[in-house]
């Protein structure tokens, strides 16, 4: 009797090629759902302790006088919620207020590509008052070093998914396959509360697992960021507080 092999191997070939284009596109949709969601905290906290700043620094714009101004940016740069602060002056583009204080005095023109390389990547904002500029430059540091560190365990759950897809090779895979790729869309989508469901099948329980836990860490990790944004938000607002105070 002659046994042909050739139906089988394309199968499993298949199942093999489906399992890392599933693979990638998790990967890809995780990477790009994780860059907005970072972006999106970034900006919420770089416009929240902008405004904060922002209103000080036009009083003491009115003043000529940078005292308060300079509390704060000091008071932030300790707490690295930013990672350094300029007050220039706009018509002669000098430093009148650097969080680097021997700084103060020097043109910003030569100051600013050291800027860039002591600080790659840093986010920054401007705002004009009084004939003088305010420059805040902000680094997520901390949550990109958060994020990547939990890169390590979804790698882990996607590999064992991968292997547990490879596994059914004998099996009928459709119906689960498609019920992980509508997670997979959920998932893309920013819907970090979606589950799978237990299937019959214990290799395809193993994906879902997988699937499962990485969803779930990563909505303990956005509900984590979002309480880390509100406790230095309050944490801001009681210092500035404090200093009108004084």
């Amino acid at each position: 009797m002659k046994v042909n092999f050739s139906g089988s191997f394309s199968i499993g070939g298949s199942l093999v090629l489906l399992t890392m284009l599933l693979t990638t596109f998790i990967i890809l949709s995780i990477a790009a759902y994780a860059a907005h969601f970072v972006n999106n905290i970034a900006e919420k906290n770089m416009a929240g302790l902008g405004t904060v700043v922002f209103d000080v620094f036009v009083n003491d714009a009115q003043d000529n006088d940078f005292e308060e101004t300079s509390s704060i940016a000091t008071n932030l740069k300790v707490n690295k919620l930013v990672a350094y602060t300029y007050i220039i002056n706009s018509s002669n583009g000098e430093i009148a207020f650097s969080s680097e204080p021997f700084l103060k005095g020097q043109p910003m023109s030569e100051v600013i590509f050291k800027l860039k390389e002591d600080y790659p990547g840093a986010r920054e904002l401007a705002y004009e008052s009084g004939g003088y500029t305010l420059l805040l430059g902000f680094v997520n540091s901390s949550v990109d070093n958060l994020l990547w560190h939990l890169r390590v365990p979804m790698i882990v759950f996607l590999f064992i998914g991968g292997l547990s897809v490879v596994a059914l090779m004998s099996l009928v895979v459709n119906k689960p396959l498609s019920k992980l790729v509508r997670g997979v869309g959920e998932f893309a989508k920013g819907n970090l509360k979606f589950r799978l469901e237990k299937s019959v099948y214990r290799e395809v329980d193993k994906l879902v697992d997988a699937y499962n836990s990485m969803a779930l860490q990563l909505s303990e990790l956005y509900e984590s960021l979002e309480l880390k944004v509100q406790e230095r938000t309050t944490k801001l607002e009681r210092a500035n507080s404090e200093l009108k105070d004084a």
